[in-house]
């Protein structure tokens, strides 16, 4: 089942106004001088260069990599002392080991507004159709921050455009964290973009988003306002939305639009072609 919004989009903009529940990156002569020099300049060189190479490896309190962990530390975590973020997911060895999560681990972050960012290589948007690349759908998420959709690139990611009045909508929601724990450490994430809050106002202020993501128990991004809308038309203009939410896609790794589902009762399709596309 969905909720199909009355006025089709002009489009999109309208959306937030009139929305309804139905199915809807000098030379020396003797040569003496210039003999002497090289000589010196290549041993005293060498010789502290060696020592103050090997010094530093062997010393467990160093930090080469500046990232808070000492040599001895990250021989322990198995991390990289002389690459501050060893997994790079854009957040430092360090940074992830205070907060509990794995620095190893590409699909491994804090949470809690702490999200990893890949964005620097993820290719830019082309279009809103199968076979496209994923535009940078941005928001603010329920820890009032920015995120940006290429921050997961190079994961497999189930976008979900939801109101909070949606039955259908909530319906989904109260399987989502499930769904999202049972296959997070493979390399999958959701993100709930909301169109709406609970009373139909036209926009997703952080207080709804707070309310959204504490109802349903969400610790992935719920992200609202941003540029949500004109990604929303885009689908809209390609024919993959049509209009009625709760509208999903997926988008793969390489941030290419897989698939497009519409209405609750799709979560069993929907689960079944992201653990193809995490296999891949």
């Amino acid at each position: 089942m969905s909720l199909r919004l009355v006025a089709l989009l002009p489009l999109v903009l309208a959306l937030t106004a009139t929305t309804a529940c139905s199915e809807k990156e000098s030379d020396d002569p003797a040569g003496e001088g210039e003999g002497e020099g090289e000589g010196e300049g290549e041993g005293e060189g060498e010789g502290e260069g060696e020592g103050e190479g090997e010094g530093e490896t062997d010393d467990g309190s160093a930090d080469p990599d500046g990232d808070g962990l000492t040599n001895d530390e990250e021989a322990a975590l198995g991390t990289d002392p002389n690459n501050a973020d060893t997994d790079g997911d854009g957040l430092d060895d360090a940074a992830e080991t205070d907060a509990g999560s794995d620095p190893t681990n590409p699909y491994s972050w804090p949470g809690e507004g702490v999200w990893p960012d890949m964005s620097a290589d993820a290719p830019a948007g082309t279009g809103y159709d199968y076979g496209d690349i994923m535009g940078n759908l941005t928001g603010g998420d329920q820890y009032d921050g920015e995120v940006q959709l290429h921050q997961f690139y190079g994961e497999v990611i189930l976008i979900d455009f939801s109101a909070g009045w949606c039955g259908p909508c909530q319906d989904v929601a109260e399987e989502s964290e499930a769904m999202w724990q049972d296959r997070r450490d493979d390399g999958f994430v959701i993100v709930h973009a909301m169109i709406d809050d609970w009373r139909g106002a036209g926009s997703a202020p952080l207080s709804f988003r707070e309310e959204w993501a504490e109802e349903y128990g969400l610790t992935f991004p719920v992200i609202g306002e941003g540029d949500i809308y004109s990604h929303l038309e885009g689908l809209y203009y390609s024919g993959l939305f049509e209009n009625a939410i709760p509208f999903m896609m997926i988008v793969d790794r390489e941030m290419v639009i897989d698939s497009a589902y519409t209405g609750g009762g799709t979560e069993s399709s929907i689960a079944s072609r992201v653990d193809t596309l995490l296999e891949e």
